[in-house]
């Protein structure tokens, strides 16, 4: 072999090195921006499903800000220009604006539902609830706890607004179909609610309790010591 074909295949061999560095390196950095945009489609899920959430509260009535959430798409589609792939630090860039927007429609979002459920729950005239017939007041206390493990959400889904929205609705209807119970009931319930003693009720307490069906709600336990 000659110098010349030594040299020759040298440079060959130099070139190919070259073009499988570039290759390498291109394909770490696709690696890379790859890694990036999933993280960026993470944030733009989450900001996604509070704004699901957010256009349920408005159906309910609930006035919330409006949200941009173009910002950091546009920065990212300015960063590519013709070359198609921005930079990783289009990329940092364009999720910090993104977690901004999460951060203020999360927080919007949850102070929004603390106030619209705590609204709705005042509406219902839960007084009225011994005056179902026991299988029925079962039925409705199910609703009521629905309600109340819903409303201790601190950022609802799409699915909590429209299932709370339901829930109330049913109980609010059955309940308000109802009458007020009778006063000297409603003093007494009110006084058992303060703890006493079985020698402060009378048989005509008694009889009353029994009467509104509502006995069953009314546990008696023996006072040790």
């Amino acid at each position: 072999m000659t110098p010349k074909s030594v040299l020759d295949k040298a440079r060959a061999l130099s070139a190919q090195a070259d073009r499988l560095r570039v290759g390498a390196a291109a394909e770490e950095n696709a690696k890379r921006i790859l890694t990036r945009l999933e993280e960026l489609n993470a944030v733009l899920d989450e900001v996604e499903a509070a704004l699901g959430a957010t256009d349920r509260l408005r159906e309910q009535g609930v006035d919330l800000p409006a949200v941009r959430l173009d910002l950091g798409r546009e920065a990212l589609a300015r960063s590519a220009g013709d070359v198609g792939l921005p930079p990783i630090r289009a990329f940092t860039s364009a999720k910090e604006k993104i977690e901004a927007v999460r951060r203020d429609v999360r927080l919007s979002l949850s102070q929004a539902w603390s106030q619209w459920t705590t609204a709705r729950m005042a509406e219902l005239a839960l007084h009225r609830m011994v005056m179902l017939p026991p299988v029925e007041r079962r039925t409705e206390e199910t609703r009521l706890s629905k309600l109340s493990k819903l409303s201790k959400v601190d950022v609802p889904s799409r699915t909590d607004v429209v299932e709370f929205a339901a829930v109330h609705a049913g109980l609010k209807e059955d309940l308000d179909a109802l009458k007020d119970p009778a006063p000297e009931l409603q003093t007494l319930l009110t006084r058992l609610a303060q703890r006493t003693t079985l020698a402060h009720l009378s048989d005509d307490d008694v009889a009353l309790l029994r009467r509104y069906e509502v006995a069953d709600q009314i546990e008696v336990q023996r006072r040790s010591g």
